[in-house]
């Protein structure tokens, strides 16, 4: 039976792709083959654990640790009971950024994929978790409650940013896995922003990766990427509409209370948060 040590829960656009590139790296580390995000826990559950685990390579190697880094799992409900039943003692890694921030990025990645409207208010009615996902003070105390205060740790993208040595080696004592340096790729843009010049193609494109996904055909999914398909994604940017200061300031009301709590629970000062744009 596959039962995960330990997930990365997310959200989005939080430094998700950081963390499974480095983690990736990690001999003791186990993750999904062919794929970052499984997406077992929140939509494809009923598939079974025997699915699941077919993402991982056989080993016999009892010291390492298996993982996922799946950023839908965060504000999924269900998910967390289904971990939770799964492995009690499963750690949690919960990735942190501004939520306006947060929720300008994720616009503008479901905006790529040719998912919504390039006005933001729009996008959040059919896309509702582009605002729900910040919702911090909402999941987190619910991971916790679930799994325990000493199995959940909370990472900042600031901090990624600013030194990702230091979180590296929070990362791995975490995880209780030996401190090897980190890995060149810590230091590489990943997830650079592309907009769709052509979303009705994006959006075609899209569906077909994610049917092929479910059927387990990852790696036609990256050779098709390597010999152009990632071209859809880009030649778009003028599509970007940028809020106004009104809109700015409707999401720095919105997750007062999400800022607020982050400020409780980790003891920093994150007041300019909501006067960044």
């Amino acid at each position: 039976m596959t039962i995960p040590n330990f997930l990365g829960i997310g959200p989005q656009k939080t430094g998700s792709t950081w963390l499974h590139e480095v983690l990736f790296c990690h001999e003791s580390v186990l993750l999904p083959q062919g794929t970052k995000e499984t997406m077992f826990f929140d939509r494809y559950y009923d598939k079974g654990l025997n699915w699941y685990g077919d993402y991982f390579p056989k080993t016999n190697d009892k010291e390492q640790k298996l993982g996922e880094i799946g950023p839908s799992y965060f504000d999924c409900e269900k998910s967390i009971d289904r971990i939770h039943s799964l492995n009690p003692k499963c750690k949690i890694i919960i990735t942190i950024r501004n939520p306006i921030t947060k929720a300008i990025s994720l616009h503008h990645h479901h905006l790529n994929k040719g998912r919504v409207s390039p006005v933001f208010s729009e996008a959040i009615i059919k896309m509702p978790e582009i605002i729900t996902s910040g919702h911090y003070a909402q999941y987190i105390p619910q991971w916790i409650d679930k799994f325990g205060q000493d199995q959940v740790k909370l990472i900042f993208l600031d901090d990624i940013k600013a030194n990702p040595k230091q979180v590296w080696l929070e990362v791995c004592e975490f995880l209780e896995i030996d401190a090897i340096d980190l890995p060149d790729v810590a230091h590489k843009k990943i997830n650079e922003k592309k907009i769709s010049k052509y979303p009705w193609l994006a959006k075609i494109g899209v569906e077909v990766a994610i049917k092929m996904r479910e059927y387990k055909m990852h790696n036609l999914v990256e050779k098709l990427k390597k010999i152009g398909l990632n071209s859809i994604y880009s030649g778009g940017e003028s599509r970007i509409i940028p809020l106004t200061d009104k809109e700015y300031q409707d999401l720095a009301t919105l997750y007062y209370d999400d800022i607020k709590f982050l400020e409780q629970v980790t003891s920093r000062d994150l007041s300019s948060w909501q006067k960044q744009k």
